[in-house]
């Protein structure tokens, strides 16, 4: 009985450690599972919280402040940063919360910082305030000179009141002196009618002597006006009152290179020809008359190339349509002459160049131009005895009024400004009454042939 009972246990003993078994493996399946599930949630819950905050950043400072200041305020670390993005918001005064949006709105740069700006606006708001200050005390000062002023000219009209009732006292006496005056003037005239009886018979003496000396100086002055002659023809163009066509010519065109349309003219470095010289071309000497009198150029310009001693080539440089040069056609420049050296005074800016714009440049180049055709520039600004022509640029713009807070510079340039347009008014009007050809820009360019450098 013994003997049949002992592998009957060791059956059930084998049963019961495989039933375990069995289950054993069970559970470490279902434990195995439930730690993969667990451990891929971990790893999503990590990676949907790096999107907020990395691992990296948690450990600084500023994020544990911002997290000890959620957990004070009882809001999430998000909550937090949500609430001082809209603290910001309110007081920039923008619904943007961008950076780079809210510093172009405040026109700051990278290296800016809002501080500093208002810093800097606090500086610019002091400067304008000492400004404004300092003006408030000019004006004050101003007020009481022009208070003094007042009190002068009132002075000064009592004085003036006092000195004409003095005059008024004197006009008496004054008409008595007068009677006396007329008295003794007609006895004067009395004495005086006497003494040209016998003035009279001495001239007659005299008169033969005079007419002698007379008739010697209108001789010399026959020699001297000869030497003038060429001088005035000159002179006369400038101002359009030409009086002899044929002293304006300073030389014919002589051929035409049918090639190359140049033009060969019949005056050369003999005549102190140079090259760059410009000349006007009219078909005769009368129509040099008529071209001053209307103010316009030749039916062609011309520019001097080569130089030799009697003739010189040029190129063309303007051409009317229709009116070809030809030989025999007369050459002019109205401020050259091969045996006189004109004399010029230059005042003022000019716009050679058309741009719109008179410069001292372009002073400078037209008086280049006049020394290099052998003519003289006077320096300074005043008219000489000598002077053949002036040439005055554009005329300066007469200043504006200077407002009541006029600063020093503006009232230095109102100075300036007012004594150039004076200086160029007194220039033009001395000119005028000494007889002295006035020419501008376009005029002087006419008369020479065109003005082309």
């Amino acid at each position: 009985m013994a003997s049949r009972s002992a592998p009957t246990g060791m059956l059930v003993g084998l049963v019961v450690f495989v039933l375990m078994s069995v289950v054993f493996l069970a559970l470490t399946i279902i434990f195995f599972v439930g730690k993969t599930n667990e451990h891929e949630k971990a790893v999503a819950a990590e990676q949907a919280l790096a999107t907020f905050i990395r691992s990296e950043e948690r450990g600084r400072d500023n994020a544990k402040v911002l997290e000890e200041a959620a957990t004070g305020n009882q809001r999430s670390v998000f909550g937090e940063m949500a609430e001082r993005a809209q603290a910001v918001q309110q007081f920039m005064g923008s619904d943007d919360a961008d950076l780079a949006a809210t510093r172009t709105a405040l026109n700051l740069t990278e290296t800016d910082t809002v501080r500093g700006a208002l810093s800097d606006l606090r500086q610019q708001v002091k400067a304008r305030s000492d400004e404004a200050g300092s003006l408030r005390t000019r004006l004050a000062d101003a007020t009481k000179q022009a208070e003094a002023l007042r009190a002068s000219g009132a002075a000064s009209d009592k004085q003036h009141q006092a000195a004409l009732a003095k005059v008024d006292g004197t006009i008496g006496d004054f008409r008595a002196a007068v009677e006396d005056a007329q008295n003794r003037l007609n006895a004067a005239i009395t004495a005086f009618e006497t003494f040209r009886v016998e003035l009279e018979e001495s001239q007659r003496n005299t008169l033969a002597e005079k007419d002698r000396e007379l008739n010697e100086s209108r001789e010399e002055v026959s020699v001297l006006s000869e030497k003038v002659a060429a001088l005035q023809s000159k002179v006369e163009l400038a101002s359009g009152r030409a009086t002899n066509p044929a002293d304006l010519v300073d030389a014919s065109v002589a051929g035409i290179d049918p090639t190359s349309g140049n033009i060969f003219i019949s005056i050369g470095s003999q005549s102190r020809v140079t090259p760059g010289m410009t000349f006007e071309v009219f078909d005769n000497a009368a129509s040099i008359v008529a071209s001053a009198e209307q103010g316009s150029g030749g039916k062609a310009s011309i520019q001097i190339l080569k130089v030799g001693d009697r003739t010189s080539t040029c190129r063309v440089l303007r051409s009317t349509k229709g009116q070809p040069v030809i030989k025999g056609d007369v050459v002019a420049n109205a401020v050259f002459d091969p045996n006189y050296r004109f004399k010029f005074l230059v005042h003022g800016a000019f716009d050679v160049n058309k741009d719109g714009r008179a410069t001292p440049a372009e002073s400078d180049f037209l008086r280049e131009r006049i020394r290099s055709w052998g003519g003289e520039v006077i320096d300074g600004s005043d008219l000489t005895g000598d002077l053949d022509f002036i040439v005055l640029g554009s005329e300066p713009a007469l200043p504006a009024p200077l407002p009541a807070d006029a600063t020093e510079s503006q009232t230095t340039a109102y100075v300036a400004a007012r004594e150039a347009r004076e200086k160029y008014e007194t220039l033009f009007k001395e000119a005028r009454d000494a007889q002295i050809p006035v020419l501008n820009w376009n005029r002087f360019s006419t008369l020479t042939g065109g003005g082309v450098g």
